[in-house]
């Protein structure tokens, strides 16, 4: 263990995703890397509670072409498969929409997932008051959904790694809160820090995971591809707030 302050640090746990293992213990090996990119949606009306009238203001709707034009510069030359995830909220269906116009043809666009909704991921810190009502509401779920996505590519049926090695792209559209989580547990770093990084209105995360289990995360909180009239943090404009 390495150590800060006195306080232990966990080394990488290799099997973090679960993988099959062969008849020595070790993880059977794909040749595939995944390519996972996080959006978060754009700005959308905040006035009101109703989830179906929460929908993008003119502001994040250009957000949201700009981050499709984006998206699709990065997967033009994408050698593998490529598929679209959303949340089944309002402002991330609408953002979801707007960028798969930018997407190769060949997409596969995947059923609205409520396990993406946004919530509570875990006990932010710090903080002043107790979230336990809300994270038990909504971890599990989150969990679940990081579970399904977050994972090695399956070795090939014969146990051979793919030769030169190949790549696969999931672009999920969902939340801030659901995406700061994903990064942290991705990364094997304390989830409950999740409220101390910051993801702009359709803002890039890119993570990757070899065929070995390591994981990088490539871009958090990317904005580089919006203007400065265009980076908000909700209702939030620009960088001084």
């Amino acid at each position: 263990l390495l150590s800060q302050r006195g306080k232990p640090y966990p080394m990488w746990d290799w099997h973090w995703d679960k993988p099959a293992l062969d008849s020595g213990g070790r993880a059977a090996r794909g040749g595939t890397t995944r390519h996972i990119i996080l959006i978060r949606h754009g700005q959308y009306d905040e006035k009101h509670r109703e989830d179906r009238l929460r929908v993008l203001t003119p502001l994040g709707r250009r957000q949201a072409a700009a981050t499709g034009k984006r998206v699709g510069d990065l997967l033009a030359g994408a050698s593998g498969p490529v598929r679209l995830h959303v949340s089944t909220m309002a402002r991330a269906r609408e953002t979801a929409s707007i960028i798969e116009q930018h997407l190769p043809e060949a997409v596969e666009v995947l059923p609205a997932n409520s396990a993406l909704a946004e919530g509570y991921p875990a006990q932010p810190i710090p903080h002043k008051t107790s979230a336990a009502d809300k994270v038990a509401r909504d971890s599990p779920r989150i969990e679940g959904a990081f579970a399904a996505l977050f994972h090695r590519a399956p070795p090939a049926a014969d146990g051979e790694a793919v030769a030169g090695g190949g790549h696969e792209y999931d672009v999920v559209v969902c939340h801030a809160n659901v995406i700061r989580y994903f990064a942290l547990r991705a990364l094997q770093l304390p989830p409950e820090a999740w409220l101390r990084l910051a993801t702009f209105n359709c803002s890039l995360t890119y993570l990757v995971i070899s065929p070995h289990g390591g994981v990088s995360l490539r871009a958090l909180g990317d904005v580089g591809h919006l203007s400065m009239d265009e980076v908000t943090f909700s209702m939030q404009h620009g960088f001084e707030w």
